[in-house]
C-alpha cells in the first residue's frame, strides 16, 4: 500500500507539473532564500535555510539545508541529552508547480525528497524496533539514524512588500530509516523509572530499518529578488 501511495503521488505531481506548463501566461523570475521557522521546534530540532528559482512559468527548483548542533538550537528534548551530544543534518531537493499563480500568490504541489543523518546522546529510555510493537531499554547510548525519504506537500506562497515571501506548507511522504544504539538490552524489556513506571517508547528514534510514514508541516520566511517583470506569451511572439 505504501509503494502505491508513493506511485501514485510520483504520478500526480508530474502530470500536474506538466499541465502547468502550458500555461500562456509568464511572470517575474525570482531568487528565493528563505527560512523554516518551524524547524527549530522539531522533536529533533535543527535550522533549515532554503534556497529557491521561480521561473517565469509554474515551476519552481528548491534545495534546503538544514544542520543541528546542542548549542545552536532550542534544548527541546532532555538535558541528559544536551549535556552530552547532539548532531542533525540534511538535505531536501525539490520540485514544486504552481497549480494556481499570480504576481503575488502561489498554490502548489511539490514533490520533495530528503536525506537526514542524526547522532545523539540518549540516557535511559525506552524503544522499539521498526516494524516491532515489543519494547526494549537503551541506557547511556549514542544513538545513530540515517533516514530518506520522500514528501508530496501543497503549499502556498505570498508575496508581500515586493521582496518578503512568507510560505505555508503541509503533506505527508514515505521515509526508510536506519537506526541502532550502542547500549541496549537483547531481550525485550521496557525501562522503568525510580516509581516504576515504564517509559513509553521514543517514536522518532526506533532502532533497525524499516519504512515509516512522515507528516510534514510547517512555514518559511524569506527574501525575493525579482529577475525581470512579468510578460504574456504573445509579448514574447
Amino acid at each position: 500500500m505504501k509503494t502505491v501511495f508513493l506511485i501514485f503521488s510520483l504520478f500526480c505531481c508530474i502530470s500536474l507539473t506538466c499541465e502547468a506548463q502550458e500555461t500562456t501566461q509568464t511572470y517575474p523570475a525570482m531568487w528565493e532564500v528563505n527560512y523554516n521557522l518551524a524547524t527549530p521546534w522539531h522533536f529533533n530540532p535543527r535550522h533549515r535555510i532554503g534556497f529557491e528559482y521561480h521561473n517565469t512559468t509554474t515551476t519552481i527548483y528548491s534545495v534546503y539545508f538544514g544542520f543541528g548542533e546542542k548549542d545552536i538550537v532550542p534544548h527541546f528534548i532532555s538535558e541528559d541529552e544536551w549535556e552530552n551530544d547532539y548532531h542533525l543534518w540534511e538535505i531536501r531537493p525539490a520540485i514544486k508547480s504552481s497549480l494556481i499563480r499570480t504576481d503575488t500568490e502561489q498554490f502548489y504541489v511539490s514533490l520533495e525528497g530528503f536525506f537526514i543523518k542524526q547522532k545523539a546522546y540518549v540516557g535511559n529510555s525506552s524503544f522499539q524496533y521498526y516494524g516491532d510493537g515489543t519494547y526494549y531499554r537503551a541506557w547511556d547510548s549514542e544513538y545513530k539514524k540515517v533516514k530518506l525519504g520522500i514528501n508530496t506537500l501543497f503549499g502556498l506562497k505570498a508575496r508581500f512588500a515586493r521582496n518578503v515571501m512568507f510560505d505555508i506548507y503541509g503533506g505527508a511522504g514515505l521515509a526508510y530509516g536506519d537506526g541502532s544504539y550502542s547500549n541496549a538490552d537483547s531481550d525485550p524489556a521496557p525501562y522503568q523509572n525510580e516509581y516504576d513506571l515504564v517509559i513509553p517508547p521514543d517514536i522518532f528514534r526506533k532502532a533497525g530499518t524499516g519504512f515509516t510514514v512522515v507528516i510534514a508541516i510547517g512555514a518559511r520566511l524569506g527574501g525575493v529578488f525579482l529577475s525581470h517583470k512579468s510578460v504574456s506569451k504573445s509579448e514574447l511572439d
